[in-house]
């Protein structure tokens, strides 16, 4: 896991798990993402603790991503762009809307 730690103005503390870079964002794309969430879906159970987001990049870029709620704020586990079929429909999104 990363050692850094972001804070962000709307999530607090956030530490972004080395999973959620596999995709080739970077953790300044993440950081921007999480800056100005558009969508943000808590998941039902078993999955309660993760929270689905979307957000865009300063180059509008959508980027889904999967965070846990933890004491110290966000932890993100997974994160890539752009978002695919199955996370918008978790998410209830449709990304036309959003722009």
């Amino acid at each position: 896991m990363s050692d850094e730690v972001y804070h962000s103005w709307f999530f607090g503390a956030v530490e972004i798990h080395d999973h959620a870079l596999k995709h080739g964002l970077s953790s300044s794309s993440i950081i921007e993402a999480l800056e100005s969430p558009r969508v943000i879906q808590h998941r039902n159970a078993p999955r309660e603790g993760e929270v689905l987001i979307l957000g865009f990049t300063h180059e509008l870029l959508p980027v889904q991503m999967i965070g846990v709620e933890r004491p110290f704020g966000l932890l993100v586990i997974h994160a890539m762009a752009p978002p695919t079929p199955g996370f918008l429909k978790e998410a209830h999104v449709n990304l036309r809307g959003l722009l």
